[in-house]
């Protein structure tokens, strides 16, 4: 259905009027609109409709009323440019950077524009100026300079120059304009359509005349408050799933006809990302599948940065690579990306290079170092790409030290053109083909800047490449009939229905004005979104803000913009739910003051709420329906399990672990000992905690080699000689460490941490009665419920009497309740126990300080602090039927066993032992707990 105001300017854009909008968008919607009249009239051909946004307008009156010298449009990137050029050479704020600030440059030419649009001739007496008024007042000084003496023009004097031309009758004027979705006039546009009238062309406006904050907004919201729902949420995520399955639920029930569907939101850039992910999951579920090139069914205004985009982030990745050892999380980066390998199997052998460097702990890799590995391998695959390699460093070693940027735009493009970047083996989709678009683009714009910018580095060129593809916003635009932005057929919203029958927009409120839709969800109405805060330039004073009238100056400014946008939007559809959480981020919120009244509960909010919810639940998607039933996952049944093969168990790797990861989750040690799964960890600068604690265990290792028992720890502590033995031990424990690219005080600050935290542990070890150290750091193969496994204990003593004790070297966390028959977390010292025997087995918790045994023992005294099984009352009864030492043994026999068996049976469900097992476990992506709801996690592990 067209509304009369609709069809009001497409007559206009029919008898040959210019339609000149505030924006893109509208220009986009009010083409597509006039196009579909035309064809719906039965027309075979008509003219094209002149419908564009201002900007354009204005660019395209300027070329046609081109003089000889007058001055070019300055670019976006290159004003960009020159902005930061001016402030960074500042003299006068040098080393006072705080005052501007990262993004400070596009507030000076926000300032620049707006003294331009609202045509102030200056900022006042310097006396009575602040340091921004005066710093701005010195670079807007410059800007003009700068300007002159290029040749270029500000996009902001644009309106002003056309209007010279107009004056000058050389511009080519259209007999009648319409200005579309203009709310207020600066006055600059105003005296522009001065110009205009005087020169003989008819001007009019649409939907209505500009005009501050209307009078009848009150009457207004009476007016239609009958047909307008009011719903509260208790969070973003409940409003926005509610506000999809609202979608469902209203294109299921329009059939009939083309339906248009807008989700208005005044906050959209905080709503975003949330309404993606929603969006999606409800609208097209299978696009969560990433094998699938499926288009959102519905568009959503607000575009990200193009930096973020794969295909751009890939190409600065590779870009910012130097002839240098990179940092190796950098290197990785370029080398992974996806578009910069040939086939999966070449990706797969880079993934594994880049592994094998993290794991050998490198901090940085160089190009060559990644081609001699690539070329020592004797791997085809990776030789190939190995020649590409060397065409990167030929590019780098003859890339110079520095040149214009349209040279390296040219360098850039080769190379990356050489390296297989823009395809990766595959053909480009819709949204990639359209990044690839603006890339080009952004190079074009790049190449531009070599009169503002000059020669520069490699680095340079680079940083300064990566800083205008994340101030560039990329928007995907798809093929429709309307403004859905999607191409006919690729989805649908709800049984059947095509995104070709229903057009879903998600708009901001300023690109929603003057677009008509069917049914509106207006989104985040609350009282800190309508109106907005107050937002006034930090570099124009306060007061002549006020004085023009310039745009977020005040409060009332603020209150007065968001009624004349709220009437608008009353006025584009016939039915409307207003929404809004109760709560974000801890703020509570209530719903804005400009709806108060509006909605037709009259136990608002309570009443609406809930029959919302319920009605939204039973539109849910249908896909998540069935795969989300229980939980969100789906349940599928196991044709069974899958047994270890003796070919499995011969290369079985992990020792002990195989236990310890079984007895916490089945999945785990499915995961890891059998499919290989390993996260890999990026490497640290300096010494790891690993490394830290294998170092403690080399130093005492080294330390009873040579003491061997307790009587020569007794004689060494009572002739002195203790500490030099301690220092002796904790030198050779170091000595590898030595060789290695680490600072040197760094290894002997750690040499002084490990004398200091072995000599305290040896005050432990001397409360002891006599003992010999048997074995230390010894491995030996135990066979348990069919599984053959390497167990190597740190230590074991003999006591005198013959009483055995396994002792375990422990840097972290520790804790007997691993050794729970029920739990099994720590099964080394059990594994090798229960085949020989022992007494007492405990840990050695080496933390500074309060060094000390844990453990349990068969009788008293046989460790300092650690306790008979007798007098562990508590912890004895944790297990059930256990009385003496020999029940003890038994159990933990039983359970060993009883856990090897479900390993070589093939359990691998996920069912961890306790949310413990899962805090710091690098496999949630395979097993995908979190997402099954099968686990709460409380405090910063749930934020993982």
């Amino acid at each position: 259905m067209v509304s009369e105001r609709l069809d009001r300017i497409i007559k206009a854009a029919e008898g040959g009027a210019a339609v000149v909008t505030v924006n893109k968008r509208l220009a986009r919607y009010l083409s597509v609109r006039c196009e579909a009249a035309m064809a719906a009239s039965g027309r075979a051909a008509w003219p094209t409709s002149v419908v564009m946004p201002l900007t354009a307008w204005l660019r395209g009156l300027m070329e046609d009323s081109w003089q000889e010298g007058r001055a070019a449009l300055i670019t976006e990137a290159g004003a960009a440019s020159l902005w930061k050029k001016i402030i960074e050479e500042d003299k006068v704020i040098a080393g006072r950077k705080v005052l501007v600030g990262a993004g400070g440059w596009q507030a000076a030419a926000s300032a620049y524009a707006l003294m331009k649009e609202y045509c102030v001739k200056g900022l006042g007496d310097e006396i009575y100026l602040g340091a921004e008024a005066l710093a701005f007042k010195r670079w807007s000084r410059e800007y003009d300079k700068a300007l002159k003496r290029l040749g270029f023009m500000d996009y902001s004097e644009l309106p002003g120059a056309v209007s010279k031309a107009v004056e000058s009758g050389r511009a080519v004027l259209p007999g009648r304009v319409v200005f579309a979705g203009f709310d207020e006039l600066t006055p600059q546009r105003a005296a522009f359509i001065r110009a205009l009238r005087q020169a003989g062309t008819e001007v009019e406006h649409w939907p209505s005349e500009p005009r501050s904050a209307p009078e009848e907004e009150r009457f207004l919201l009476e007016k239609v408050k009958d047909r307008v729902e009011l719903c509260v949420f208790g969070d973003i995520k409940e409003e926005v799933r509610a506000a999809a399955r609202w979608i469902r639920e209203v294109s299921a029930s329009e059939k009939g006809g083309r339906v248009r569907l807008g989700v208005i939101v005044p906050e959209l850039a905080g709503y975003r990302d949330i309404i993606l992910r929603e969006f999606r999951a409800e609208l097209s579920p299978a696009s969560a599948l990433a094998w699938e090139d499926i288009q959102d069914v519905f568009n959503i205004s607000l575009g990200s940065s193009l930096s973020e985009e794969p295909l751009v982030r890939g190409a600065l990745d590779i870009l910012a690579i130097g002839g240098w050892p990179e940092d190796i999380a950098k290197m990785g980066s370029a080398l992974l990306s996806p578009l910069l390998r040939v086939n999966e199997e070449e990706g797969l052998a880079l993934a594994a290079l880049d592994a094998g460097f993290k794991r050998r702990k490198l901090l940085k890799v160089g190009l060559r170092d990644i081609r001699q590995e690539l070329t020592a391998g004797g791997d085809e695959v990776l030789k190939a790409f190995a020649g590409r390699i060397g065409r990167w460093i030929e590019y780098l070693e003859g890339a110079g030290e520095r040149a214009l940027p349209v040279l390296w735009g040219e360098r850039f493009s080769a190379l990356l053109g050489g390296l297989g970047w823009q395809h990766g083996g595959e053909s480009l989709s819709s949204r990639e083909y359209q990044t690839l678009e603006a890339w080009r683009s952004l190079l074009a714009e790049f190449a531009a800047l070599g009169d503002i910018v000059g020669p520069i580095s490699r680095q340079d060129a680079v940083a300064r490449l990566r800083a205008m593809a994340a101030e560039k916003v990329f928007q995907v635009e798809g093929v429709s009939d309307d403004c859905g932005a999607v191409a006919e057929g690729s989805g649908t919203v709800s049984d059947g229905l095509t995104a070709k029958e229903v057009s879903i927009e998600v708009l901001g409120m300023l690109e929603a004005s003057g677009q008509d839709f069917d049914h509106i969800w207006l989104m985040g109405a609350h009282d800190g979104a309508l109106p907005g805060p107050a937002a006034p330039n930090p570099f124009i004073p306060i007061e002549l803000q006020r004085r023009f009238g310039m745009p977020r100056a005040t409060p009332e400014k603020m209150l007065g913009f968001a009624a004349l946008l709220l009437k608008r939007i009353f006025e584009s559809a016939r039915n409307f739910v207003v929404s809004y959480p109760l709560e974000i981020e801890g703020k509570v919120l209530a719903l804005s003051p400009l709806l108060k009244g509006v909605g037709r509960a009259e136990e608002w909010p309570l009443s609406l709420t809930a029959a919302t919810l319920s009605r939204a639940g039973r539109c849910s998607s249908s896909l998540k329906a069935d795969t989300h039933a229980a939980f969100a996952l789906e349940d599928m049944p196991l044709d069974g399990k899958i047994p270890l093969s003796k070919l499995e168990a011969a290369g079985l790797r992990g020792g002990t672990s195989v236990i310890k990861d079984q007895s916490e989750c089945p999945f785990r040690a499915f995961a890891r000992h059998r499919l290989g799964a390993r996260t890999v960890e990026l490497p640290e600068e300096g010494l790891d905690s690993a490394e830290r604690g294998t170092i403690v265990h080399e130093a005492l290792e080294f330390f009873w080699r040579e003491a061997g028992n307790s009587a020569r720890l007794r004689e060494l502590k009572d002739r002195g000689e203790l500490g030099a033995a301690v220092a002796a031990a904790a030198g050779r424990a170091l000595k590898g460490y030595y060789a290695k690219r680490l600072p040197r005080r760094l290894i002997d600050m750690e040499g002084e941490r490990v004398e200091a935290l072995v000599a305290e542990w040896l005050e432990i070890e001397l409360k002891r009665g006599p003992f010999t150290v048997v074995r230390t750091e010894f491995g030996e193969k135990v066979t348990v419920g069919g599984l053959s496994i390497a167990a190597r204990p740190d230590r074991l003593d003999e006591l005198e009497g013959g009483a055995r004790v396994i002792i375990d070297y422990k840097t972290g966390a520790c804790d007997k309740n691993g050794w729970l028959p029920d739990k099994l977390t720590e099964p080394q010292m059990l594994l090798y126990g229960i085949g020989s025997g022992f007494d007492a087995i405990a840990f050695a918790s080496l933390k500074l300080p309060g060094t000390k045994f844990v453990g349990i023992s068969k009788d008293d005294g046989m460790l300092p602090a650690v306790k008979s099984l007798n007098k562990e009352t508590r912890w004895r009864e944790k297990i059930e039927g256990v009385e003496d030492w020999d029940d003890l043994m038994e159990r933990w026999r039983e359970a060993l066993t009883r856990v090897a068996e479900d390993f070589v049976a093939g359990s691998s469900g996920v069912s961890p032992s306790s949310p413990d097992a899962c805090k710091y476990c690098e496999l949630p992506v395979l097993c995908r707990i979190f997402e099954a709801g099968g686990l709460k996690l409380d405090g910063p592990e749930a934020r993982r």
